[in-house]
């Protein structure tokens, strides 16, 4: 495994290690700030349209891509970093910075990153567990690399596209909630054009 591959993964291994020690710590870090009657993170007594009011969040997932493009291994480690906030408890908006990772691919390298702009939808399924979905636009830029004659076309390519996604989270305490998500995003890549990226990701959020 060439050098650059090894400090890619390194870079990527930390995440879930960081998203586990917040988990760990959260109970005990806010455990004194839970009542006998818990309010679900996502409640709000007023509309918010700001992320640092009463429904903001900051979260980190980090899980695996699949590039699905051919031609290699279409798989990497794959983060995001978000900042939403929930107007009331079944809506919101969020942005977020993806990193899709770096796979081998026609002995070049292919790599997507992206910032994404998304609705949110959720529903409460009890005081603490809920499902969402989420609906928005990717700003995506790509970087093909690829070796002599092996019919990849390299090159750089930028561009919206339509990018998607459904979770589920799980409210730890007041202001910490654990993660688990799929979702798509529409990339442009040299010589192919649009493609579909996924990514499953685990991860965690912390309410302002």
């Amino acid at each position: 495994m060439q050098p650059t591959s090894i400090l890619r993964r390194a870079r990527f291994a930390a995440l879930p290690v960081l998203a586990a020690c917040a988990v760990v710590a959260a109970p005990a870090a806010h455990a004194q700030n839970m009542s006998s009657t818990y309010t679900p993170s996502y409640a709000s007594s007023a509309s918010n349209w700001a992320p640092w009011g009463p429904g903001g969040y900051i979260g980190l997932n980090a899980g695996r891509s699949d590039y699905s493009l051919g031609g290699g291994d279409d798989k990497d480690n794959f983060g995001r970093l978000s900042l939403g906030a929930m107007v009331n408890p079944n809506f919101g908006y969020e942005i977020g910075y993806a990193d899709f990772g770096d796979v081998d691919r026609a002995g070049g390298n292919t790599k997507a990153r992206g910032l994404n702009f998304s609705l949110v939808g959720r529903v409460p399924l009890g005081d603490r567990f809920g499902i969402f979905g989420k609906l928005g636009t990717t700003y995506g830029r790509s970087t093909v690399s690829s070796a002599p004659g092996s019919g990849v076309a390299a090159g750089r390519e930028t561009g919206w596209g339509v990018a998607y996604s459904l979770g589920a989270s799980f409210d730890i305490t007041q202001q910490w909630s654990v993660v688990a998500e799929w979702e798509r995003h529409d990339i442009r890549f040299a010589g192919v054009g649009r493609q579909d990226v996924d990514a499953t990701s685990i991860g965690v959020r912390y309410r302002f």
